[in-house]
């Protein structure tokens, strides 16, 4: 099992000191079993390329894809623009806005997972 803390707040799961470039499918396993019971895991110092990303992402059951591309539809609506190039319809930018590292989001079942989420840390 992943070593994790759980924030103050009572909700967001901390990951430090691992590497999900190097995951194995039992560590992504894991996550998705923090997913289901919490709404936000946070894993800091990450690198990850748009392919890195991809890899991880598929490693999760069903992850979901955008079509941004069908008109009308609640993906064109909401997230034009905000698509990563190359990345196979998987990434999408948080903030939506052009960035020099890829954001990651990452839906399992009815949890989304933000790869460049961040939280206030109390002194």
């Amino acid at each position: 099992m992943i070593q994790f803390k759980l924030h103050d707040n009572g909700w967001t799961i901390l990951v430090e000191d691992f590497n999900i470039n190097t995951a194995t499918q039992d560590d992504i396993n894991d996550i998705a079993k923090l997913l289901a019971t919490n709404t936000l895991i946070v894993l800091r110092n990450q690198s990850l390329t748009v392919q890195d990303e991809i890899r991880i992402a598929k490693m999760f059951k069903n992850p979901q894809q955008f079509h941004v591309e069908v008109e009308g539809s609640f993906d064109a609506e909401c997230y034009r623009g905000a698509e990563v190039e190359g990345s196979e319809k998987y990434i999408l930018r948080v903030t939506g806005e052009k960035m020099n590292t890829a954001c990651l989001e990452l839906q399992v079942g009815q949890m989304k997972w933000y790869g460049t989420a961040t939280i206030p840390t109390t002194p």
